[in-house]
């Protein structure tokens, strides 16, 4: 499913000055180490709570929750700074690529006074038949309302460079 050339295809399509989703994340107790930074599971929490609300703006009337078909293939975390305890976070999403078969997602987590980033994500996603075991092509009605969403920002790849 994966191969190596993902992060490559990802990075060169870096929009990180224009992502059009955004979320405040409540940190919670338990989601910080003892030396009161956040603890590194808890950033991939944060960016799945970033990525369900960027798909229920962008495409929830078309989601059926007992047949989503969308699943993770890659995850990349930089980590680049400690969120320390009290800090306020955000989230932030932007679909950057996407082929016939899949799709990119940076993500920042973000102090939502400096703008400081404080870890940035690359996620790789495919569409997945569970039943034949295999990817299939993406919804057209999703790569349409993803583009959109993204004010055309997003880098369409060629077939060869599915995930």
């Amino acid at each position: 499913m994966n191969n190596d050339k993902s992060l490559e295809i990802a990075s060169a399509a870096l929009v990180t000055s224009a992502f059009h989703h955004r979320i405040t994340v409540q940190p919670r107790w338990n989601d910080f180490d003892m030396l009161r930074h956040l603890n590194n599971t808890s950033y991939f929490d944060y960016f799945d709570l970033g990525k369900t609300a960027y798909f229920h703006a962008v495409i929830a009337d078309d989601i059926d929750a007992t047949n989503v078909n969308a699943v993770i293939a890659n995850v990349n975390a930089t980590f680049v700074a400690p969120v320390n305890y009290g800090e306020p976070v955000d989230v932030l999403t932007a679909v950057i690529a996407i082929s016939e078969h899949s799709f990119y997602l940076e993500q920042q987590l973000v102090n939502n006074v400096t703008g400081e980033m404080k870890c940035r994500c690359v996620t790789a996603m495919v569409s997945f038949d569970f039943k034949q075991g295999g990817a299939i092509p993406l919804n057209p009605k999703w790569v349409k309302r993803i583009v959109d969403y993204e004010h055309n920002n997003v880098k369409i790849l060629p077939p060869s460079d599915n995930i």
